[in-house]
């Protein structure tokens, strides 16, 4: 009877710690496919207009050919969608884009594609509002009613809010939030500020380097997985070595390398779908390693960066950003704590089977 409560108890632990950590790899994968350049933003009523901007990209282009950054400027807004035919209304917020709309809201496609930035006829929405105005997510070609204005269905996303995405045909629209990606993201938070600063394009904004915190987002909630594997790795390698003289040398050699096979399989897919836990940016290392006071200020830069974005107009892409980096420690923790009352159960089953033999 204790003996099947201890295997209902490890079932339980199991399943959670299998539950949790494939959430985990999934938010992990969201962080560092999303947040990969530099973010601007910039006080509500100001902002860059798209005139400027594209002479701004054009001027660079000529300077330094090859090295221009891909930059998505964009705004959100109230809206409120139509479907005539149907007569049916719902209130959205409007993301009005020039660039790529992949970098404005977190959104995953669905159906369709995405509005390239000379498409001022169509519109992205999501999945709700797709269900909302046509009772179905097979809504690519039709037509929908915004601000006066008959735009084509293009795609539907997932998003968590709902939402149409449209392309900016106002030359003289000024955007303040702005996505910068370069080749080498690394340095985007320095090369953006100089950009910036170049083409006197924007007075006060406030810089989010995403590629630095996605990645470090990342890299610290796949630890404790990159942890226990390690440790059941090296547990059952332990207890494989102990048992080597029961076995004949080429049921040794075999079953060793079943086993190794085994270990880099799973850690090739913990990579592949979790990335590295060791993350080292280039902004963290001073040019000489006695530098601690670069530590101090990068520190205190930091945490700066992420006090500024409670007081940034509020829109999708930061909120999810500042949830991720409050919730980092507890999520961290809990997952800790699972796989150390999994390990604990673990061992008193295998006790209770020794004390059955």
């Amino acid at each position: 009877m204790k003996r099947n409560k201890c295997f209902v108890i490890l079932s339980v632990f199991l399943l959670i710690s299998i539950l949790f950590t494939c959430y985990t790899l999934t938010r992990a994968s969201f962080y560092r496919e999303v947040y990969t350049g530099m973010g601007i933003r910039m006080k509500s009523g100001t902002g860059v207009k798209e005139a400027d901007l594209l002479k701004a990209l054009e001027q660079e282009e000529k300077e330094n050919p090859g090295q221009v950054p891909s930059v998505t400027a964009w705004l959100t807004k109230g809206a409120k969608l139509e479907n005539t035919f149907l007569n049916r209304k719902v209130k959205v917020m409007a993301v009005v884009t020039t660039g790529d709309m992949r970098h404005t809201v977190p959104s995953s496609l669905i159906e369709g594609n995405y509005v390239y930035r000379e498409d001022y006829k169509g519109c992205i929405i999501d999945s709700e509002t797709a269900y909302s105005l046509f009772g179905s997510l097979r809504v690519i070609g039709n037509q929908l009613s915004y601000n006066n204005k008959s735009y084509y269905i293009r795609g539907v996303v997932k998003t968590s809010v709902p939402l149409v995405m449209i392309q900016g045909f106002q030359k003289s629209q000024a955007y303040p939030n702005l996505e910068f990606h370069y080749k080498n993201n690394a340095m985007a938070e320095a090369s953006a500020s100089a950009f910036l600063l170049k083409y006197g394009l924007t007075g006060s904004y406030t810089g989010i380097d995403e590629s630095f915190y996605g990645r470090a987002l990342s890299s610290f909630l796949v630890l404790p997985i990159w942890l226990l594997y390690a440790f059941i790795s090296l547990f059952s390698f332990r207890l494989f070595t102990r048992n080597r003289r029961e076995l004949k040398p080429l049921s040794f050699l075999g079953l060793a390398g079943i086993f190794l096979l085994t270990v880099l399989g799973f850690g090739s897919l913990l990579f592949q779908y979790g990335g590295s836990p060791f993350y080292l940016p280039e902004k963290i290392i001073p040019t000489k390693w006695s530098d601690f006071d670069y530590w101090v200020g990068l520190g205190k830069t930091i945490k700066q960066q992420i006090s500024d974005m409670d007081y940034l107009t509020p829109n999708p892409r930061d909120i999810i950003l500042k949830k991720g980096l409050s919730n980092l420690w507890l999520h961290c923790s809990l997952l800790i704590l699972l796989y150390l009352h999994l390990l604990n159960a673990l061992n008193s089953c295998l006790k209770d089977m020794k004390g059955c033999r």
